[in-house]
Parts: C-alpha cells; sequence; structure tokens
C-alpha cells in the first residue's frame, strides 16, 4: 500500500518518462531458491501461455488506438494485462494492483513500473464512441 511517507505514492519520483515494454514471460525463469520472494509465481507461465495463444497481439491491435501519442506511457494493452494478471491471482476490483505493486515478478511482468492507481482508473474509463469504433474493426 502507499507510504504515509512517500505523500501515499510508490518509491519513484513518479515521472517516469519511457513507453512501458512488458518482458517476454517465456524467458522469466522463477526458481524457488529466488532471493525475491513471490506470491503470483504462475503469472510468469500465465503470462507465456497467453502470449503463445496470441492474446498479447490481439490485445496490442484491438486496443493500441484507445491511447496514443509519443507521450503515452502506458500503451492501453499493457494497461490490460496488469489487469488480467491481477484477477489471475485473486484480486477483484482494479485497486488489487495497489497491493501487488509490492511483489518483484509482478512489478517485472508490467514492465518494471506499475502504474499508479489513478492511471490505471483513468484509462479504464472507456469513452463510448472510441470503443465503438475499436468493435467495428
Amino acid at each position: 500500500m502507499r507510504r504515509r511517507e512517500l505523500g501515499f505514492k510508490r518509491k519513484g519520483d513518479g515521472r517516469h518518462q519511457e513507453r512501458i515494454r512488458r518482458p517476454d514471460p517465456r524467458r522469466i525463469h522463477v526458481e524457488p531458491t529466488e532471493k525475491n520472494l513471490t506470491g503470483v509465481a504462475g503469472l510468469a507461465p500465465f503470462g507465456a501461455f497467453l502470449r503463445e495463444l496470441g492474446i498479447d497481439a490481439a490485445l496490442s491491435r484491438r486496443f493500441s488506438r484507445l491511447k496514443t501519442g509519443r507521450t503515452v506511457i502506458y500503451p492501453m494493452a499493457a494497461q490490460m494485462r496488469p489487469l488480467m494478471d491481477s484477477a489471475l491471482a485473486g484480486e477483484e476490483r482494479v485497486f488489487g494492483i495497489e497491493a501487488l505493486a509490492v511483489d518483484p515478478l509482478f512489478v517485472r511482468l508490467t514492465g518494471g513500473v506499475v502504474p499508479s492507481i489513478d492511471t490505471v482508473y483513468r484509462d479504464c474509463v472507456f469513452r463510448a464512441d472510441v470503443t465503438a469504433d475499436s468493435e467495428r474493426t
């Protein structure tokens, strides 16, 4: 959860400037002797499975138009996958991403930076006109 000392924000200055890129989960191997323990070790093979099914590519094709431009840090497909991962990890609400933000594997799978809960909520607000255009393609 957010720390009072940091103004209820996670570590970092909150000024991540580069576009987030999710790593290839097929290249992540979780060993039982890892120094950084994780409670969501199943997310790596799950991510590899989804990638093999073409889900990541489909999310990108389907939702990339919802957020465009050079200043986009969290592409929409990259926002959808942490939501899917958090649901698999047992989180029933969007706010569950905040609890998972302390897990090293979850952070790695999100591209090294977990978006703030405010960013996730803002990106989850779909405008009907944009969504309708996306459904036609």
